[in-house]
């Protein structure tokens, strides 16, 4: 009885400390780097613009903790992925103000060597001033050592053709 015990209690804390994979991972904010206010950060694995996955990822700044049966996931199904997650934080005025972010992405970010997502709010406007917005309040950029997506600027003038004489 007792080695049943045993046995039951290994097997219990291998299938409670599952593997976790480790992503440097900084996001920005309004050009502030997010170390807390943030919950729940989910990772959805999207097929055919459907979720057919969703996880809980821990993050603190410079790392996100898969699970490494969601890593494996979203490397075989080669689709897109979506961060989302509540962000919190104080206003000028002392109010809490919770913002709602969805984040999407290709596969390719978790064997990236480093992703920073960078995201600019709309409603401030010294980022309304230099991004063109879309239907959401808020534009974000990637940058990882794999890929890079830049935001839309404002007022960049398209260059001239040269011609010669």
């Amino acid at each position: 009885m007792r080695n049943v015990f045993i046995i039951l209690l290994v097997l219990v804390f291998k299938v409670t400390s599952a593997q976790k994979v480790e992503i440097n991972f900084i996001l920005v904010i309004d050009d502030i780097i997010v170390r807390t206010g943030i919950s729940p950060v989910d990772i959805v694995l999207l097929v055919d613009g459907k979720a057919i996955d969703s996880n809980s990822v821990r993050y603190i700044p410079g790392s996100l903790k898969i699970d490494s049966t969601l890593y494996e996931k979203i490397i075989q199904y080669r689709e897109k992925t979506e961060i989302r997650f509540y962000y919190s934080r104080f206003n000028e005025r002392g109010y809490v103000v919770k913002k709602y972010y969805v984040l999407p992405n290709y596969h390719d970010w978790v064997k990236a060597t480093y992703t920073i997502f960078k995201i600019f709010n709309l409603s401030v406007k010294k980022y309304r001033d230099v991004f063109v917005g879309n239907s959401s309040q808020y534009v974000y950029e990637m940058q990882s050592d794999l890929v890079s997506a830049t935001a839309l600027r404002k007022g960049h003038k398209r260059q001239r053709k040269i011609r010669d004489k």
